[in-house]
């Protein structure tokens, strides 16, 4: 059996507490702690003012190679800039000047080139293991702008299929107030659908006090990643094809409204008792039409927000008491259990 790297209990709780980073995510991907006074990795390059105390995060471009790193410090090292005097607080050390590479998590490569499943694209190591501890296809940019950079671009991106794809863009919630990392997201979004991608553009929403969320925050906050599409993503367009697509999210999510809605009302005729008015010879084809409406209802927005999901009710033409179901009466029944005439025009297509 392969021993595991050395992670203090606080870098673990860390990593799966705060960051909603799984056990075996953290084995897989082979974080481990390190002092200053420990010997570095050769291969990752960092200078001497950058070895601190922190924790390792191996980097594993699309290929599947190993041997890059970044350094999670326990204290931030604050850069000033020579040229204009500005000061930037470091948390991540990478080294300098070595060509930057995507990561994919060792368990989303053999998603890479399918297809069929969506795939996500975050800033930053930890939160792409966020995504995969999810069940998610995720794949993370050192830096926002590293998507373009010669290295990724002739290495990385020919190893990700994106024709015919779902590509979602979650950075982080600053996205609404930093324009560089807004502009970042843009360019993304436009590069991946040059590509043939379909593109969503979540906008993570920040904490009441204004501070950033990132996406593993937002895991670790207990946060579901179905509920982050439907009401936080909008469909990338092309400023050349009109609108942004905020209709269409609009639009989207008062459909999953609508399906909790029918969630409800089926439980409800599932568990009424028989003196509720609702006749015990209506109540099957009452649950009928209600399940008709939901899976077309389903179908309409999936994957969008239930993304990765099989659905759950599959169209069909049922019979009831020999009867074909386009000659059942099928308005006395939405009468019966209280659905509305807009929904009952949409079922009788």
């Amino acid at each position: 059996m392969t021993e595991q790297p050395h992670l203090t209990p606080q870098h673990r709780e860390k990593l799966e507490r705060h960051k909603a980073i799984a056990p075996e995510v953290i084995a897989e991907a082979g974080y481990r702690s390190i002092r200053r006074t420990d010997p570095f990795p050769e291969s990752a390059g960092f200078a001497d003012y950058q070895q601190a105390d922190g924790y390792l995060l191996p980097i594993y471009p699309p290929d599947g190679t190993n041997g890059r790193y970044m350094l999670r410090r326990d204290v931030n090292r604050v850069a000033t800039d020579r040229e204009t005097g500005k000061q930037r607080t470091i948390k991540y050390e990478q080294a300098a000047g070595m060509p930057h590479r995507l990561h994919a998590p060792p368990r989303c490569r053999r998603w890479l080139d399918d297809v069929r499943v969506p795939v996500w694209f975050t800033e930053g190591i930890d939160k792409s293991n966020a995504l995969a501890s999810a069940g998610r296809c995720a794949v993370a940019l050192p830096g926002v702008w590293v998507f373009k950079t010669p290295e990724v671009l002739e290495k990385d991106w020919p190893l990700i299929a994106l024709e015919g794809r779902t590509a979602i863009v979650a950075f982080d919630s600053d996205a609404a107030t930093n324009s560089n990392v807004a502009k970042a997201a843009d360019t993304l979004a436009a590069f991946l659908a040059q590509r043939g991608a379909r593109v969503l553009v979540v906008s993570i929403p920040a904490k009441p006090n204004g501070e950033k969320v990132a996406v593993d925050d937002y895991l670790a906050q207990g946060g579901d990643l179905v509920d982050l599409l439907a009401q936080h993503a909008e469909e990338w367009h092309s400023p050349a094809d009109g609108p942004c697509g905020r209709d269409v999210c609009r639009e989207t999510r008062r459909e999953l409204a609508e399906v909790r809605e029918l969630e409800s009302l089926e439980a409800r005729i599932i568990a009424a008792p028989k003196d509720n008015g609702l006749k015990p010879n209506r109540r099957l084809p009452a649950l009928l039409l209600v399940r008709r409406y939901y899976s077309d209802v389903r179908r309409s927005i999936h994957p969008l927000a239930r993304e990765g999901e099989p659905e759950r009710w599959q169209p069909t033409r049922p019979v009831v008491d020999g009867d074909d179901w386009d000659t059942i009466n099928m308005k006395s029944w939405a009468q019966d259990v209280g659905l509305s005439d807009d929904m009952l025009r949409k079922t009788a297509r």
